[in-house]
Order: C-alpha cells, then sequence, then structure tokens
C-alpha cells in the first residue's frame, strides 16, 4: 500500500491512464505505456479505456449480446460436443453400457480489424473532452458495424467466417428469397427444445416488418380467436441485425 492509499496495481493502472492521456493530447511517450513482459509488442491501452469500447461496441451491435466471449492470444482450437450416447434400462443388477460422446473441433482464427482516426489538435488541448471517451465512441461506430457483418455474413477471407455460412439449415422457404410466418414455425420446431426453450430469432428488419404484416393479415381473417403466428411466437425473443440478408 502506497500513501496515496493505491495499492501496486492501481498505481500502475493510473499511471497507464495519466501516461496514455499525455500520449494522446501531446504525443508524449512514456515507459509507463510499455509491456512488461513484451516491450517491443507496442504500446499498453489504460482497462478504463479498454472497457469504454468494449462497452461502446455492445451498445452497437447485436451478435456481441448473443455470442460467448473467449480471451486469446492467437488461433485457438475449441472441442465441442456433437454427439450423445443413449442410456439404456437395464435389469437389477445387470451390466451397465459405456456410454460415448462424439467430439469435433472448431478452430477460432485470429483476425484484426483496424482503423486510423484523425483528431483534431483543437480537440485535443480541450481538456474539458473526454478524449478516451470520444475515441471509444468514434470506434465503436465504425467497428462496431464492421464486426458484426464478418460476425454473420463474413467469407473467411482476411475476416471470420459468418455464422450464416456455417450454421446447420433448419428448414427451406417454400418460396426462394421469400420468408412466410409457416416457414419462420417451421424454423422453431425444427431446433430441439431443449435450445429452442432459450433461443433467439435474429434476422433484417424488413424481414420482420414482413413478417409482422403477414400477422396483421392473420388477424383480420381470423379475428380474434385462434393460434395465429404472432401469437405463438409471441414469447420468443427478436434481434434485428442489419448485416443478415432482407428475404421479403
Amino acid at each position: 500500500m502506497h500513501e496515496n492509499g493505491m495499492t501496486d496495481a492501481e498505481l500502475r493502472m493510473e499511471m497507464t491512464r495519466t501516461a496514455y492521456n499525455r500520449y494522446l493530447r501531446y504525443g508524449v511517450t512514456t515507459n509507463a505505456l510499455l509491456s512488461d513482459t513484451n516491450p517491443i509488442a507496442g504500446y499498453l491501452l489504460p482497462e478504463e479505456f479498454e472497457t469504454k469500447l468494449t462497452d461502446a461496441m455492445n451498445s452497437i451491435g447485436v451478435i456481441r449480446s448473443l455470442c460467448t466471449e473467449v480471451n486469446t492470444s492467437g488461433d485457438r482450437i475449441m472441442p465441442i460436443v456433437n454427439g450423445h450416447g443413449q442410456p439404456q434400462w437395464v435389469p437389477e443388477g445387470g451390466t451397465i453400457p459405456m456410454v460415448r460422446d462424439t467430439f469435433d473441433r472448431v478452430v477460432l482464427d485470429s483476425h484484426v480489424l483496424a482503423a486510423t482516426i484523425r483528431v483534431t489538435s483543437e480537440l485535443l488541448k480541450e481538456s474539458a473532452i473526454d478524449i478516451e471517451q470520444y475515441l471509444a465512441d468514434s470506434f465503436a461506430d465504425r467497428m462496431a458495424p464492421a464486426e458484426e457483418e464478418a460476425f454473420i455474413a463474413g467469407d473467411g477471407v482476411d475476416k471470420p467466417l459468418g455464422l450464416i455460412h456455417q450454421a446447420k439449415v433448419g428448414c427451406e422457404t417454400q418460396t426462394v428469397g421469400v420468408v412466410s410466418t409457416e416457414d419462420v414455425l417451421n424454423l422453431i420446431f425444427s431446433v430441439p427444445e431443449k435450445h429452442r426453450r432459450n433461443g433467439v430469432l435474429l434476422m433484417n428488419e424488413q424481414t420482420l416488418l414482413e413478417l409482422y404484416k403477414q400477422c396483421m393479415s392473420q388477424e383480420t381473417t381470423s379475428g380474434s380467436a385462434g393460434p395465429t403466428t404472432a401469437r405463438m411466437t409471441r414469447s420468443l425473443v427478436i434481434e434485428l441485425s442489419a448485416a443478415l440478408p432482407c428475404l421479403v
């Protein structure tokens, strides 16, 4: 504990934050910005700035809130279970069968999403401006849409392979390029019940608008009675993303 009441870790964080602010505003670099473990790796970001950037990214994109974040320093291989063995009823004292699961693996490739932002000297000299928050918001405005586009529809060339290229086909629409409320119901019930219970529908907002119109038409035709699609899907969470193709 230091005289100012800070621990070593807190003092280190404060020194990094102060040094980073001086670097942003005046271009002055100090040893406080260098990594202890790898001095040639570049400069450290204060944890507060990283948190601001992450919060800003999360507030813009949708896919981040639906995914599990895995921290890694490079490519990573993750094992996944793609099949479960089934138990069997056996008589008292009978031989208990061996149940085996089947496994696969997923390779998480590392990719770099980068941008350079120019800030005027007048803004840097204005002490009333939270320059870290400004940069976090500016980077998020540019990077969050590009990240979401890649995570959903990326072609895998110098970027992630999007989920629409990897997800299993639950059902096919009755008409190519057009989705109906019946197609949505078929998709929902193609998912095993244990996964469907906490599932999320992810779609383009124009697709949702078309589905709402179809539901309104059903309501008008059937009146207030009957299990219309709108009632059957009311308990499902729907998330919207412009990165998904529009099916109308």
